[in-house]
């Protein structure tokens, strides 16, 4: 299998593992020093798992589609970006809701003793939606505070509101051209070192 196919594989089995709880296959994805920041963690890799898995519940209703990666490497670093959309059902009062969210995942990768693990992941949120899981219900949402929260990702930290959650202001997103920017120059300038 040729770097790039190796790469691709790696990043879509990071994420199987997670949506599927296949978590020996996630845990071999990180090197023990690699680092995951969501809008739910921050942590290393292993933590990652560990915290994944423990909040895991069988049966669970998320379904994740992603688009084919695009891979830039340079000897034995690479970046990956590989657009995401996550739909998570889940119960708003006593509505059935959908909240899907739309991002790029951006992974640093590195092959060590000639084997490709995760360095770090992290997102650009692009945006997000709320939507009743039946067509014609009514969802009951506090427009008030949903303005309150960034575009890109709100829906997403209007749930969390709703369950005495916070979701960190400072994530990248689309709605702040210049932070995400700064953030892929970082990413890049690793790619390069």
């Amino acid at each position: 299998m040729d770097e790039v196919s190796s790469i691709s594989q790696l990043v879509l089995r990071e994420r199987q593992g997670r949506g599927l709880g296949l978590w020996d296959q996630l845990r071999d994805c990180y090197h023990p020093d690699s680092h995951v920041t969501t809008s739910w963690f921050d942590g290393t890799g292993p933590e990652f798992v560990e915290v994944s898995e423990a909040g895991h519940l069988p049966g669970r209703r998320v379904v994740n589609r992603l688009s084919p990666p695009v891979v830039q490497q340079t000897d034995d670093r690479a970046v990956v970006e590989l657009p995401s959309t996550t739909t998570h059902w889940f119960v708003m009062g006593e509505v059935e809701a959908l909240l899907t969210s739309y991002m790029r995942l951006i992974y640093r990768v590195e092959r060590r003793d000639e084997v490709w693990r995760i360095v770090s992941l992290g997102a650009i949120n692009q945006a997000d939606t709320l939507d009743p899981a039946v067509p014609g219900v009514s969802l009951d949402i506090d427009q008030e505070l949903l303005g309150t929260f960034r575009w890109s990702y709100r829906h997403l930290c209007y749930r969390a509101a709703l369950q005495k959650m916070t979701v960190p202001d400072d994530l990248p997103g689309d709605d702040r051209p210049e932070e995400a920017a700064a953030f892929l120059r970082s990413i890049f300038a690793w790619l390069e070192r």
